[in-house]
């Protein structure tokens, strides 16, 4: 059991880490800091239209977490710290990316690496946040739950691709 929340705890770092370096690619809308409500009409428009932001790709985990987890009402307490911490991250990380975007174009060489040390930072910060909220979360799941968590996080580390089973 120790081994699986380790691996989940690993899958959750490597969701995390390459949503950042994604969001490294595409420089942040700064229309968009608030949390979207997720309606139908909203999920449609998400299919169509690449995320933006740090906040668009989370609330789209988000969505598609609560979805596959199928996570009851006595997890509602743990899952929704877990979100609510997923989200101050997201903000976190557009503001840190808004800035390294905007300073990007007058930025040296050594200041751009200064810049992305800020970025790595800011996601290890928020890791150190997140993975206790989901180790609250992942402890009130059954083990159907789990397995599917495990499995989505372990496809989640190699791109999309299905993980290597056994």
């Amino acid at each position: 059991m120790k081994t699986t929340l380790r691996q989940a705890l690993l899958a959750t770092v490597a969701i995390l880490g390459f949503g950042s370096l994604a969001a490294m690619a595409a420089p942040p809308t700064p229309t968009m800091t608030e949390p979207a409500m997720t309606t139908p009409a909203t999920q449609a428009a998400v299919a169509t239209t690449p995320p933006q932001t740090m906040t668009e790709r989370v609330n789209n985990r988000i969505a598609e977490l609560h979805a596959s987890l199928q996570i009851t009402p006595a997890q509602t307490k743990p899952w929704n710290h877990f979100t609510a911490v997923m989200r101050a991250n997201a903000l976190d990380m557009d503001k840190t990316m808004r800035r390294r975007m905007n300073q990007l174009p007058t930025m040296n060489a050594e200041q751009n690496m200064r810049s992305y040390m800020q970025v790595a930072a800011t996601h290890a910060r928020d890791m150190r946040k997140l993975v206790p909220a989901f180790e609250h979360l992942y402890a009130t799941m059954s083990p159907s739950q789990k397995a599917t968590a495990d499995q989505m996080f372990r496809n989640d580390a190699y791109r999309g691709k299905p993980a290597r089973q056994g």
